[in-house]
């Protein structure tokens, strides 16, 4: 495929003048709207013949995020690396402010992710704590993830002190404490990008966890997760992970701990690691 690729294939911002009460997506011509196979039930999407834009009422950012996301996805799984890496790095967004993607550069490879992960599901843990209740969208996002990880709902009157996260603590990917409420909480959190389980990798992480809880005199409700960017229908997911299940870990695919968030939450930092397509 032909495909000349700028900095501004993909735009969004809220049309000037008499219009400004509109958001409008453009799509690289090369994309027929045809192939993208997404339809909006809930709301009437503007599509009116305009050079391949569409059109998204002002009360429909949630919308238009999310189209933006699966026309991503979209041109992400039909390009060559070189035809998609202009618009993956760069994306004009909210009167043409640039903003660099955080997963992805002109790196050929995928490189090592996972240490970044740890960074990043580090500090979106640690968001969820009660000294963040400022930044009040982005508080919530970490609380609902954090909840999701410990499988409960964690309310925002609810006490959360200070979150403890060690990072590779006896080779561990990331090692959190906190207490909720008046109950104090651990997790084992290990993280994949793409890759398998060595042997007997889980069962030696575990016994360390488990061995230092036993020793403790203090009472901790103990969780163990693995968070993987493999997606839960994609056949390796069981194949790779579902010996995890036999060890009481929660398998998590990492788009399903952020799906029911559409609105961006103010973070570069959480949106493109957690809502952006890498």
């Amino acid at each position: 495929m032909n495909v000349c690729l700028t900095k501004n294939i993909i735009n969004m911002e809220k049309k000037r003048n008499s219009f400004d009460k509109y958001f409008w997506i453009s799509v690289p011509h090369c994309v027929q709207l045809k192939e993208l196979k997404v339809k909006n039930n809930d709301k009437k999407v503007k599509m009116e013949n305009l050079d391949g834009h569409l059109w998204f009422e002002e009360n429909e950012k949630a919308e238009a995020f999310e189209f933006l996301r699966k026309l991503k996805n979209f041109l992400k799984q039909n390009y060559k690396y070189k035809e998609r890496a202009e618009w993956m790095t760069e994306e004009w967004v909210n009167n043409r402010r640039t903003i660099r993607q955080l997963m992805f550069d002109s790196t050929e490879t995928d490189g090592n992710k996972e240490p970044l992960m740890d960074y990043i599901i580090s500090w979106t843990l640690r968001h969820a704590a009660d000294d963040f209740k400022k930044e009040k969208t982005l508080w919530l996002y970490c609380r609902q993830i954090l909840g999701k990880i410990i499988g409960k709902t964690i309310k925002e009157d609810d006490s959360l002190s200070e979150i403890c996260v060690y990072k590779q603590e006896r080779k561990i990917d990331l090692w959190v404490e906190f207490k909720l409420n008046d109950e104090d909480h651990a997790i084992l959190i290990e993280d994949k990008y793409y890759g398998e389980l060595r042997e007997k990798q889980l069962e030696d992480y575990k016994q360390k966890f488990d061995k230092y809880y036993k020793k403790n005199e203090q009472s901790y409700t103990l969780h163990y997760c693995l968070i993987s960017c493999i997606q839960r229908d994609d056949k390796k997911f069981n194949l790779y992970y579902d010996k995890a299940k036999d060890l009481e870990f929660k398998l998590f695919s990492l788009k399903e701990l952020v799906a029911d968030i559409k609105e961006p939450s103010g973070s570069d930092i959480f949106d493109e690691f957690w809502l952006e397509d890498w």
